[in-house]
């Protein structure tokens, strides 16, 4: 024991006790196994790992502060903080840890076939003398467990744990990736549909908001043409009333179908709740040439649907924003909702849509 030459009389027991054990084990994990429980004997740590390498590959068993064999990657960050300290060429591991107060001490031993580590724990941090103690006895088990393992040298059991444990990591880390990747999906299908209105395709109130924002804030700051579009579809409710709410659904689809093939890819077109839209424009024509295009895009959808039971018409209000203007996208939204409005009310006494039947 020349870690330690003052070594009490109950840890020099344990330690003879152990070298028995050990001496005596003709299996590499009952010998593992055996140190575990006998360093817990020694000085009751929190918990302790021992890591064994060969190859590129390791084997680690992990236990607890009575010396009960744990799954690995029970005490969280323990293996990661073995295997940084077992790649670390350290010179003087026991400098390094018995100067100090410390929540752990290791010890490091060679074989034939690669390299080792015991490492043991504390939850808090615990005194010089503890450390130094502990210190010595892990250092000199370490000695005696890369001797005891050098006598299973070649041995087919021990690989055999090495490969399972090595396939096992594969199949965990693969595992978790699926997960990762299935719950990645999940969000984006989530996020989509919390973005989404559900009868048009079209973003919701929460969508336009988030993209048109975004969109606003550039044209603003690059002082380029944008422009807000409210529209809402004419008569929904007469349709709701004389057909059915599924042929009033059908009415807010077409209307959807029009807006979006009046518009630009890169406008952002949304459907409000109800029978209100609305869409925000970047660099677009003037918007009498928008209310023209709109027209022209409702008139040719109505003549090429005879079987509809009803005629497409929109009330739209329209306004330009202005980079001078302190105005948010809010306040844009609510004038161009007055303009519709307006417009609306012109309208009110003209027939715009033409119900066939009930």
């Amino acid at each position: 024991m020349k870690n330690n030459p003052s070594f009490t009389t109950m840890e020099l027991r344990h330690l003879l006790q152990l070298s028995a054990e050990l001496l005596s084990t003709t299996d590499p994990l009952d010998a593992l196994r055996s140190i575990g429980a006998g360093v817990s004997k020694l000085f009751h740590p929190g918990a302790l790992i021992i890591i064994v390498a060969s190859d590129g590959r390791s084997l680690g068993i992990e236990f607890d502060g009575a010396g009960q064999r744990c799954k690995l990657g029970y005490h969280e960050g323990l293996g990661e903080l073995a295997q940084q300290l077992l790649v670390k060429k350290l010179e003087s591991p026991s400098g390094n840890q018995s100067s100090r107060d410390s929540k752990y001490v290791f010890g490091k031993f060679p074989y034939p076939f690669g390299e080792g580590i015991i490492l043991v724990s504390w939850p808090n941090t615990v005194q010089t003398q503890v450390v130094s103690s502990a210190l010595a006895i892990v250092q000199d088990v370490a000695e005696l467990t890369g001797a005891v393992m050098s006598k299973f040298h070649g041995q087919a059991r021990l690989e055999r744990e090495l490969v399972d444990q090595a396939q096992a990591m594969v199949d965990s880390s693969s595992a978790h990736a699926r997960e990762l990747d299935r719950r990645n999906k999940e969000e984006h299908t989530l996020r989509l549909l919390s973005f989404t209105d559900e009868l048009t395709g079209l973003s919701n109130r929460r969508g336009f908001f988030l993209d048109a924002e975004r969109s606003f804030q550039i044209a603003q700051r690059q002082r380029m043409n944008c422009s807000v579009i409210f529209a809402d579809v004419d008569n929904l409710k007469l349709v709701n009333d004389q057909q059915g709410h599924d042929i009033g659904d059908q009415l807010i689809r077409d209307a959807a179908v029009v807006l979006k093939d009046s518009f630009r890819k890169v406008d952002v077109i949304a459907r409000l709740g109800g029978d209100e839209f609305a869409a925000f424009t970047v660099a677009d024509d003037c918007p009498d040439r928008i209310v023209q295009r709109l027209g022209a895009r409702l008139q040719n959808f109505n003549s090429v649907q005879p079987a509809r039971a009803y005629d497409v018409a929109l009330s739209t209000g329209i306004v330009r924003c202005d980079p001078d203007s302190t105005m948010s996208l809010a306040d844009y939204l609510l004038d161009a909702d007055k303009a519709m409005y307006a417009v609306k009310l012109e309208r009110r006494s003209q027939k715009n849509l033409r119900i066939t039947g009930k």
